[in-house]
């Protein structure tokens, strides 16, 4: 004879282990994207990129600090979560 067997849950979550941060701007008429992986569990932020329009990395020091700022900035909530 089978008896019936009662479960409760005690515990769930969904963890994810990382998040794509991007960041498209403009600067003197110019677009911009900055991107980086930020990395759960205390890792942080990884090497951020900049590129512009035609997906060539920046190495203008003034558009990557900019591009660096808006990352460091960039608040996630439910507006900025593409799932």
């Amino acid at each position: 004879m089978k008896t019936k067997q009662e479960y409760k849950v005690t515990d769930q979550e969904a963890w994810a282990s990382a998040f794509l941060l991007y960041v498209v701007f403009q600067y003197n008429g110019e677009q911009y994207t900055a991107q980086s992986q930020y990395i759960n569990g205390g890792w942080g932020l990884d090497e951020i990129e900049v590129y512009d329009d035609e997906r060539q990395e920046m190495c203008d020091e003034e558009i990557v600090a900019i591009g660096e700022k808006l990352i460091y900035e960039l608040e996630i909530n439910d507006k900025t979560i593409t799932w």
